[in-house]
């Protein structure tokens, strides 16, 4: 994917830059695992995604999971603060609070 390589290229002066560990699109959002020596970048790369069609809201794990219900904490990094989303999967739209 064309912005993914930027972001490589913006950060290739960072030494030892592997930026994530994985990333979703879930609806109007992108949740995106940035590891810890990509935070300083985090609003850079939040922006760069905010140019992906649809994507309207760009968030950061902040935390492990360690509940059964797989919570976890984030952060918004770029666009608008709207964790409510709509999926289509096999037909049928599905629609919560991310």
């Amino acid at each position: 994917m064309v912005l993914l390589n930027l972001i490589s290229a913006v950060l290739s002066d960072v030494e030892n830059m592997d930026n994530d560990s994985g990333y979703v699109f879930v609806g109007h959002i992108i949740h995106r695992n940035l590891r810890e020596e990509a935070n300083a970048y985090k609003h850079v790369i939040g922006k760069i995604l905010l140019q992906l069609p649809n994507i309207k809201t760009v968030v950061n794990k902040t935390m492990s999971i360690n509940n059964t219900y797989r919570n976890f904490t984030m952060e918004t990094i770029a666009g608008c603060e709207d964790y409510n989303v709509s999926v289509r999967e096999n037909g049928v739209t599905f629609e919560f609070d991310f």
